[in-house]
């Protein structure tokens, strides 16, 4: 299920994707429902994608979502905090822009988990759990967050198209710079 919540029905609207691989976006074409703050989802255990185009009190209602593996919130004015996301082991974009973040350690104990889950899958299912467990694209604009977001670098689950504020890191980088190897391949 494919969830718009908005203050407007907006069923025809292009979402900005900010990393080079912006096809599901695209491909999101119209919400299977469009919703209004303050209205309850019904069976939040179906949404696979969320995309949220207003300002809401709290976010707290998509760490039930276990099924999501897109989240979009376009202005989060109110998000100061990543914990909504603990449990997300299939979220795999993730873009969060107007936000108050100051920390992305709720980000990095998601990777943790994700890579545990990663790890724990026999060897024939390696490529499957790649693809359900790793991240394609992770976006957070935080006026609050002065890091350059490479403490969500993991291998095998979020090494590709991170963009933190105005720092991007694509996987090109991560290949040539010693700094990024070391912390996501323990190069010396």
């Amino acid at each position: 299920m494919r969830v718009l919540i908005d203050t407007e029905d907006r069923r025809n609207m292009m979402y900005f994707l900010p990393w080079a691989s912006d096809g599901t976006c695209f491909n999101f074409k119209a919400p299977t429902k469009v919703i209004y703050p303050y209205s309850a989802i019904c069976e939040p255990e179906k949404v696979e994608t969320l995309v949220i185009n207003c300002d809401l009190p709290s976010y707290e209602f998509i760490s039930f979502m276990v099924d999501l593996t897109q989240l979009y919130i376009y202005k989060g004015n109110n998000v100061s905090d990543l914990g909504f996301l603990k449990n997300l082991v299939k979220l795999r974009q993730l873009c969060v822009l107007d936000s108050h973040i100051e920390s992305l350690q709720s980000l990095v104990e998601l990777i943790d988990l994700k890579y545990k889950c990663y790890k724990e899958l026999p060897e024939e299912k390696e490529f499957l759990g790649r693809i359900t467990y790793g991240f394609e694209g992770v976006c957070i604009q935080s006026d609050t967050y002065h890091g350059d977001g490479s403490e969500v670098l993991k291998a095998d689950v979020c090494s590709s198209d991170i963009l933190v504020n105005k720092n991007r890191i694509t996987f090109k980088e991560i290949m040539k710079n010693p700094r990024y190897r070391k912390i996501i391949f323990g190069d010396e």
